[in-house]
């Protein structure tokens, strides 16, 4: 793994993260009901978890951000 690919995972680390970080932050400040906010936490933190499962694998295509254009 060279240099370039490893900025690019750790950008991709830190995207999903903060987009996890504002969807659970969302849904704690609109008020969601009790029931329905636990599901909502619950399928989102499935999903990360099965994603960073599939980078981890290899299941899913290595993340590419056209930003390293060589």
């Amino acid at each position: 793994m060279g240099f370039f690919e490893l900025i690019t995972l750790v950008l991709t680390l830190l995207i999903i993260g903060l987009a996890f970080y504002l969807i659970i932050w969302l849904v704690d400040w609109v008020g969601v009901p009790e029931p329905v906010n636990k599901v909502i936490k619950a399928v989102i933190g499935v999903f990360l978890v099965l994603y960073l499962l599939g980078m981890l694998t290899g299941a899913l295509p290595p993340p590419t951000h056209y930003i390293w254009r060589r």
